[in-house]
């Protein structure tokens, strides 16, 4: 009789075991996706910051060296040098560089710049994620099972995040 009742237990809770088992998993692999998403995310922000920042930073030395060579031309001399110049023209380019970012348009360049980053360009951080082997046949049925609904959806095939 207790072989019986085990048997007919382990038949009853075995699939639903299964179930939470690959419940479980496929919330981990969510989880490690989300984790790699928001990585690459803040990466490629960071990086189409400091672009944005470099590009202004040009824009402020072009302009001091163009001043610079204005006044020599003018006063035909080379000394003495126009130092004093620099907070003049610093300030006004940190505050307008702020200023665009507050009230103008650089959000939107800096978003539109880390797209293009993680969808266009090859960096390290957009190679998909090497998985442990035990969570590798998990991963790739989770992925055609999700293409295979996108499909369904007349939607393009999510691209590979891990391996």
């Amino acid at each position: 009789v207790g072989r019986a009742y085990h048997y007919l237990f382990d038949v009853v809770t075995k699939p639903l075991q299964d179930a939470q088992k690959d419940a479980f998993v496929k919330q981990k692999l969510l989880e490690i996706k989300q984790i790699k998403r928001s990585r690459d995310i803040q990466l490629s922000t960071k990086i189409a910051t400091t672009r944005d920042r470099v590009w202004w930073m040009l824009g402020f030395y072009t302009t001091m060296g163009a001043v610079s060579i204005g006044r020599m031309m003018i006063l035909k001399q080379f000394s003495p040098l126009p130092l004093s110049y620099v907070p003049y023209v610093l300030v006004p380019f940190l505050v307008t560089y702020q200023a665009d970012f507050a009230y103008g348009t650089k959000c939107d360049r800096i978003n539109r710049m880390a797209t293009a980053i993680r969808e266009e360009e090859d960096f390290w951080f957009n190679e998909p994620l090497e998985l442990p082997e035990i969570l590798k046949e998990p991963y790739f049925k989770m992925m055609e099972e999700t293409n295979k609904q996108l499909k369904d959806m007349n939607k393009p095939p999510e691209k590979h995040w891990a391996k």
